[in-house]
């Protein structure tokens, strides 16, 4: 039990962590009428200046549409990994790992779609994730 709850504090940290960081890009973009970050870190100023409104428009769309559902990912797999694995439930550890993983692959994926400036971040991530899960696991077996 000890190992599939320090599973669970560790998989909690990186729900945590990027709820927050979702949330807040959502609220940089929605009520601070900012864009998102990945176009202000790799779209020059002069650039960015020179985009037609409608495109902007669709960033920003696109930009809060797509960290609102990581939010919303974060937010559920929170209940998942609190009141699912914690509590033994057989179902809760395999679909919060399935969805984890393709949460993951879309981070991967989208970053190559950038150049992976990201990659060891996402490497980072991905270990976070995985010892969490890991020990929950082990923690559900002994």
């Amino acid at each position: 039990m000890r190992l599939r709850q320090t599973g669970a504090i560790i998989v909690t940290c990186w729900m945590g962590l990027n709820l927050v960081l979702a949330l807040g890009i959502v609220v940089a973009i929605v009520v601070l009428g900012r864009h998102p970050p990945s176009l202000e870190l790799y779209v020059e100023a002069g650039v960015r200046s020179t985009l037609h409104p409608h495109a902007l428009a669709l960033v920003d769309a696109l930009g809060v549409f797509a960290n609102a559902c990581a939010a919303a990912f974060c937010a559920l797999a929170l209940v998942v990994t609190w009141k699912g694995v914690v509590a033994g439930l057989r179902w809760a550890l395999p679909s919060l790992s399935v969805i984890g993983v393709l949460l993951l692959a879309a981070g991967f994926a989208s970053d190559a779609c950038l150049g992976n400036p990201n990659f060891a971040v996402n490497v980072g991530s991905s270990l976070m994730l995985g010892s969490g899960l890991l020990l929950c696991a082990r923690g559900r077996s002994a």
